[in-house]
């Protein structure tokens, strides 16, 4: 409540600086004409901001600020045209809110909401109440009845102006609240520049002037509305004020030619700078919409990705061991028939079942088994090359495929070297583990001219070679040709 009410507070107190400001400093004479209506703008963003509450602040700014232009003592007809006068300019505060909120309620996103904003919004309700207001001054006696046409055209557009200026702030309260440092310094610096130029172009180069235009023009590009209205706003309050003191390139001698300059110069400068300050907005939403269509979309083809990819080992890699499975290890033997039938090479394929695994598997804990299963399979793969194959196709059962094998000298180097890297004790729940393996070997095309025979010749020698000593392997084709006749 507090809140709230220091708020109007404010806005009262801006309500009368803004109108004593206007009509002190920023009215041309003879006639006390008023280019621009901050009153009128900031009264509406009192509406916008606190609703229906601001229309008792606005109307006793607007008597305060009016009184004494009004009141002479000598009747009570001009206190009359003071009380009008001020429930006409709240009641056009309260019309432009309720316009705001029915044409624009999502505030100036592009273009044609800036033409509603000077349409139905500001032009609509002040074209009204300018009408009622000249009337009121020709009924008080303070202006002939002929010059109420131009009066109330006078006082419109210096409302719609002061509407322009100001209301637009509402909407950037409303938005993103936090800028970049960057963003700050390029206000900063425009505003050292705008304030140079309006130097120097009032008191010493009057053509200086035109150069606000490009400067407002790269601070609404680069900044957006939130820079460009109090860059705007600025030099056209400079421009009125240094002009109703004679100075500037619209101080000239006949008052309306030096109204309808500053009229035409702030109107459609503010209208063109405000246009591209909301190109520029939308140009970063869109931008901002872009990045994280591009970003979503990213990060759902990584998540399908990654999905994918663990489908795909799942279905093609042991679990425990990290292996080549069953799948892809006769996907890789079909592979090696192929490329050495097609380049007339030969290749080995070792079969390897550990020795009394159900033995070893009765002591420890199932994660122990499971930790001598990886350590075995660890071993197994530092024994071959990177170019062979290594796949776990059963429990305690071990497949690899030796490359490119030319003699079977070079098989029994490879098949020695695997049978010692493996004899070593493994260590498990604190107990050290001799394991023993048998293998067999098949190599072809000797031992068989397609994936499944050659697998079956290498697991007939294996079981051939659990017949024997610890840590033995057989060649199929050293086999007697009894053992070879059972396996076909």
């Amino acid at each position: 409540m507090k809140k709230s009410f220091s708020g109007l507070f404010v806005l009262a107190v801006a309500y009368y600086l803004a109108a004593r400001f206007g009509m002190e400093l920023c009215s041309l004479q003879p006639g006390n004409v008023i280019v621009v209506g901050l009153p009128s703008g900031i009264g509406a963003l009192g509406c916008l901001l606190w609703g229906w509450r601001a229309l008792p602040s606005i109307y006793l700014a607007s008597c305060l600020a009016n009184a004494p232009l009004w009141m002479d003592g000598q009747s009570l007809w001009p206190i009359v045209n003071v009380l009008i006068l001020a429930a006409v300019e709240a009641g056009q505060s309260g019309w432009v809110m309720r316009m705001s909120r029915d044409k624009i309620p999502e505030g100036l996103k592009d273009v044609n909401d800036l033409f509603k904003l000077v349409v139905p919004v500001a032009l609509l309700p002040t074209l009204v109440c300018a009408i009622a207001l000249a009337a009121n001054m020709a009924l008080g006696g303070n202006i002939p009845w002929i010059q109420v046409p131009s009066r109330a055209l006078s006082v419109m557009l210096a409302n719609v102006l002061g509407i322009l200026i100001v209301l637009p702030a509402y909407w950037i309260r409303k938005g993103p609240s936090s800028q970049a440092d960057h963003e700050k310094i390029r206000m900063g610096v425009y505003g050292i520049l705008l304030c140079g130029t309006l130097y120097s172009a009032l008191w010493d180069f009057f053509p200086l002037i035109f150069f606000t235009i490009p400067l407002l023009l790269g601070l609404s590009i680069q900044t957006g509305l939130r820079g460009e209205l109090p860059g705007q706003a600025l030099v056209f309050i400079t421009i009125t004020a240094a002009t109703a003191k004679g100075l500037g390139p619209f101080a000239f001698p006949d008052t309306l030619h030096t109204y309808i300059g500053l009229v035409i110069f702030i109107g459609s400068t503010g209208i063109a700078m405000m246009s591209m300050a909301i190109l520029h907005s939308q140009s970063n939403a869109m931008r901002d919409y872009l990045q994280l269509k591009v970003e979503s979309r990213t990060s759902a083809l990584k998540t399908e990705m990654k999905q994918r990819f663990q489908l795909e080992r799942k279905a093609n890699y042991d679990d425990l061991t990290g292996l080549p499975n069953k799948t892809l290890f006769f996907d890789r033997l079909n592979r090696s028939v192929i490329h050495s039938r097609r380049n007339c090479k030969r290749f080995a394929l070792c079969f390897i079942g550990i020795d009394e695994f159900r033995e070893i598997a009765d002591n420890p804990t199932d994660k122990a088994v499971d930790f001598l299963l990886i350590q075995f399979a660890r071993r197994l793969s530092r024994c071959v090359r990177e170019s062979d194959t290594v796949a776990r196709i059963g429990k305690s059962e071990f497949t690899v495929i030796l490359e490119d094998i030319g003699f079977d000298h070079d098989i029994e180097i490879v098949v020695e070297k695997i049978i010692d890297g493996l004899a070593k004790p493994f260590y498990l729940a604190g107990d050290e583990f001799e394991v023993s393996l048998s293998m067999g070997v098949g190599v072809y095309p000797d031992d068989g001219s397609g994936a499944e025979i050659l697998l079956t010749n290498a697991d007939t020698a294996l079981y051939a070679a659990r017949f024997r000593k610890r840590n033995n392997w057989l060649l199929y084709g050293q086999l007697p040709d009894d053992q070879k006749a059972s396996s076909i």
